[in-house]
């Protein structure tokens, strides 16, 4: 099965390899994928949870599985955090607010040197958000840029460490967005 990020440029970007998958709360797991001629590995996955509802379930891909939060936010290593919306709880408004709070927490406050690229990521959020909507967050090492994909196709590219550090901030930080999330990523 082959998904078509962005047509013209990266026509087989994300492949998902030919095994089984598991679901977890209506969404595949899939063990491997292979990015850019890179096999990722299913490192964890968990359920973003608020007042009791289930919103979206996270997935962490990463060349190597790995434990250490720090370790992963800090490497260069090609990486793929996805979410999928299970939840139609979930507005625009309300995810711009959580992931600009999520940006102040990664970021001990400090988003003004990323700021624009905060921006450029909120555009993501623009079209309406519902349940079945699958966001995904590569970092594409080679080129050091985070690819913002949603449902299939590229809606933002930004450049920069410092950004995709604080994104993968967001759920892998020391104040993350949902604890029980962060260690179903770290698979523990």
């Amino acid at each position: 099965m082959q998904t078509v990020i962005h047509p013209l440029v990266f026509v087989s970007l994300l492949v998902t390899l030919a095994m089984p998958s598991v679901a977890y709360k209506g969404v595949n797991l899939d063990k491997n994928i292979i990015v850019h001629d890179t096999q990722l590995t299913l490192n964890g996955y968990g359920v973003r949870e608020k007042w009791f509802f289930d919103l979206y379930v996270g997935k962490l891909y990463l060349k190597e599985k790995s434990n250490n939060a720090a370790a992963i936010i800090g490497s260069n290593q090609p990486q793929l955090l996805e979410l999928a919306i299970i939840s139609n709880k979930i507005t625009n408004s309300k995810m711009k607010d959580a992931v600009n709070e999520g940006f102040k927490n990664a970021t001990g406050g400090n988003t003004k040197p990323i700021q624009k690229n905060i921006a450029t990521l909120m555009s993501a959020f623009q079209s309406k958000i519902k349940k079945g909507d699958v966001f995904q967050f590569f970092w594409d090492s080679t080129h050091s840029t985070t690819r913002i994909i949603k449902n299939g196709q590229e809606v933002a590219a930004i450049d920069g460490m410092a950004f995709k550090q604080a994104l993968f901030g967001i759920w892998l930080g020391d104040k993350p967005a949902d604890k029980k999330l962060k260690k179903g990523l770290l698979g523990l």
